[in-house]
C-alpha cells in the first residue's frame, strides 16, 4: 500500500493517544510540532544536497518520494503553508486532543487524491469526514476549515471534531520559524497536572533518598540527599515558573548556517528565571582569554548551589585526606602544604576552566592557552615554589620568576624527554610557561607561548556564559593532515569566504536558557570534498 499523508495523520494521532475536544480558537496548544511549508522544505533539502555535492542522488530521492505519493505528488495540498501537529492537554486525559493541521489548496482535488489511493472518506451533514485505513485500528476523522484539514482519530463513537468556528486559527497555532520545531508550552499545562508533576517528582526523589548506598560514607550520603533535594527544587521551579520549552532545527540559506537549539523561558520574577540568571557568570577568567580567531577553544563555567556545595565540601576534603593517606609518607609531607592551599579552590563549589588553541604560527606550530580559576592564587604560588625547592628534579625542569607581567610572576617549564612525538610536532620543543594570578592559574605552550602567557595575564575576567566551544575547520585542516592528508586541499576548496568554516556549541543563560549547536553548511561541502579526494576524486 502506498504511503500517504493520511497514514501519517493516523500514526501521529495514535501516538498522541488522545481524543479531540472543544478547543478555544487561537489558544496556545500545550504541545506543538511545526514543520515549514513543503515548498521551502524541498528548497532546503536541495540546498543541503548541493552543499554535499550529491545533486544527482537528491534528484533520485525526490523522484522516489513523488512516486510514493501519487503521480502528481501530494495533490490538493498547499505547499506554501506550514504543517503542524498539536495537542491540548486537559485535566481529564480523555478530554484532551491531538490534531493534525494540513494546509489544503483545493478540497476537491485532495479528496480525489485520497480516493485514488483507495481511501474512502464519508461526509456527514455537518461536514465531518470519516474513513477507515488499512492496518489502523480506529477510524480517522477530519474536516476542512481556514484553508486547512483538521484531522484526528475517532477513539469512540461519541468523539467528534469541533465545528469550523470553534477550530483554532492556523496562523496563530503555527506562528514561528525553523525547518522543524517542537514546543511545549508549560504555562498551558493544567494546574492539576503541574501540581501532580511536582508531587510525583518529590515523592520519587524522596524514595531515592531513603535507598541505602552501599559503601558510601556518612558525608557522601549527606551530599546525595542534598543533590536530590536540589533536583526536587529545580523540578518545582520549572513546573511552577516555566512558560515554554522549544527544540528547533533551522537553516539559513543566505548565511549558510544550520543550527539545532533548545530554549527554556519562564515567567518574569519566577524562581526559575532567577535560577537561570544565576547561571551567567559575572567574572569568568576563561571567557576573558578566549579569542575570536582561534583554531578551537572554549570555556566551561559551572557552580554548585549553596546547599549542595555545603554538603560537597566535606566530601572533597574527605577524598583529599584519603588520597594523602595512600601515598608514601615522605611524599605526603612534601605535597601536603600545597594540597592545603588548593583546598579553597577545590571546595569553592565552582569550576571555571578554559582552553584556547591558536595558529599555526610562522613556524607551522600551534599555541595553547589554558586557564583555571583559583582561590588565593598567591598562596598557591608560594606553596609551589616551596615544593620546587625541596625537589631537585623539579628545580632543574622549572625555573621560577623568569619574567614578570603586570606584577605577576612568569615561570618556565622545560619540556622533558618523555613528551610524545605528536605533541612535539604540533607545539614544538619550546618550554611551557606558567603564571598564577590571585584568581587564576594560567599555562601556555607552543610556538608563541611566551607572548601568549603575557596576554593571558593581562586578560580581565568578563561577563560570560556557562559554556562555549568553537572550532575553525580551515585552521584545523593542517592538523587533520596527519590522518587525512587531503584535508588542506579540501578546506581550500570548501571555505572560500571568511567565517565559513565555523562550528560552535554554546549554552547561554540570563532571562532564558538556550543550548545551541551551529555549523556553517560549508562544513558539509568540506566533508564531501575530503571524501572525494581521499577516494581519488578531483
Amino acid at each position: 500500500m502506498r504511503v500517504s499523508v493520511v497514514l501519517t495523520l493516523a500514526l501521529a494521532t495514535m501516538l498522541g493517544g488522545a481524543a479531540a475536544s472543544q478547543a478555544e480558537p487561537g489558544a496556545k496548544p500545550t504541545v506543538l510540532l511545526r514543520m515549514k511549508p513543503l515548498e521551502e522544505l524541498i528548497g532546503d533539502f536541495r540546498f543541503l544536497i548541493k552543499e554535499a555535492g550529491k545533486e544527482e542522488e537528491g534528484k533520485q530521492l525526490e523522484g522516489l518520494l513523488k512516486a510514493r505519493t501519487g503521480p502528481n505528488g501530494l495533490e490538493g495540498v498547499d505547499v506554501k503553508k506550514p504543517i503542524g501537529l498539536f495537542a491540548n492537554l486537559k485535566p481529564s486525559l480523555n478530554e484532551s486532543e491531538v490534531m493534525l493541521l494540513l494546509p489544503i489548496a483545493d478540497e476537491k482535488t485532495f479528496l480525489a487524491f485520497l480516493d485514488s489511493l483507495n481511501f474512502k472518506a464519508e461526509k456527514d451533514a455537518a461536514g465531518l469526514y470519516t474513513m477507515q485505513v488499512e492496518n489502523v485500528p480506529v477510524p480517522l476523522m477530519f474536516r476542512f476549515a481556514n484553508g486547512y484539514l483538521y484531522g484526528s482519530a475517532k477513539l469512540n463513537e461519541k468523539m467528534t471534531l469541533p465545528a469550523k468556528e470553534q477550530l483554532p486559527a492556523p496562523e496563530k497555532i503555527l506562528a514561528g520559524g525553523g525547518v522543524l520545531s517542537l514546543t511545549l508550552n508549560l504555562d498551558q499545562l493544567p494546574e492539576q497536572v503541574r501540581k501532580l508533576g511536582v508531587s510525583a517528582s518529590s515523592m520519587m526523589l524522596g524514595e531515592m533518598k531513603d535507598q541505602d548506598l552501599p559503601g558510601a560514607t556518612d558525608k557522601q550520603k549527606v551530599l546525595w540527599a542534598a543533590l536530590l533535594d536540589e533536583a526536587a527544587h529545580q523540578v518545582k521551579a520549572l513546573l511552577e515558573g516555566g512558560t515554554k520549552m522549544e527544540l528547533k532545527l533551522d537553516l539559513d540559506q543566505k548565511a549558510r548556517d544550520l543550527s539545532l537549539a533548545f530554549s527554556l523561558d519562564g515567567q518574569p520574577g519566577s524562581t526559575l528565571v532567577k535560577n537561570l540568571a544565576s547561571l551567567k557568570p559575572t567574572g569568568s577568567v576563561a571567557a576573558g582569554i578566549a579569542q575570536k580567531d582561534s583554531v578551537m577553544g572554549g570555556f566551561l563555567h559551572l557552580f554548585l548551589p549553596e546547599s549542595v556545595n555545603k554538603a560537597a565540601a566535606p566530601v572533597i576534603e574527605e577524598a583529599i585526606a584519603q588520597g594523602l593517606e595512600n601515598i608514601d609518607a615522605n611524599a605526603r609531607d612534601l605535597v601536603t602544604p600545597l594540597v592545603n592551599k588548593l583546598k579553597p579552590t577545590a571546595t569553592a563549589g565552582k569550576l571555571d576552566v578554559g582552553l584556547d588553541m591558536r595558529g599555526p604560527g610562522k613556524k607551522g606550530k600551534y599555541t595553547v592557552v589554558m586557564s583555571l580559576q583559583v582561590e588565593k592564587g598567591a598562596e598557591i604560588e608560594k606553596a609551589i615554589k616551596a615544593l620546587i625547592q625541596q625537589v631537585p628534579e623539579a628545580s632543574n625542569a622549572i625555573k621560577t620568576d623568569v619574567d614578570k607581567e603586570g606584577g605577576v610572576n612568569i615561570h618556565r617549564v622545560t619540556q622533558q624527554e618523555g613528551v610524545d612525538e605528536q605533541t612535539r610536532e604540533l607545539f614544538g620543543t619550546g618550554p611551557l610557561y606558567l603564571a598564577i594570578r590571585d584568581d587564576a592559574l594560567l599555562v601556555t605552550m607552543g610556538e608563541d607561548a611566551f607572548s601568549a602567557i603575557k596576554q593571558a595575564i593581562q586578560a580581565k575576567p568578563t561577563v560570560g556564559q556557562p559554556m562555549r566551544v568553537t572550532l575553525s575547520a580551515a585552521k584545523l585542516a593542517p592538523l587533520m593532515a596527519r590522518e587525512q592528508k587531503e584535508a588542506p586541499a579540501a578546506a581550500k576548496k570548501a571555505f572560500t569566504t571568511p567565517g565559513s568554516d565555523q562550528m560552535q556549541f554554546s549554552i547561554e543563560a540570563g532571562e532564558r536558557l538556550e543550548v545551541k549547536l551551529s555549523i556553517k553548511t560549508a562544513l558539509i561541502s568540506f566533508a564531501s570534498y575530503l571524501d572525494q579526494l581521499n577516494n581519488g576524486g578531483q
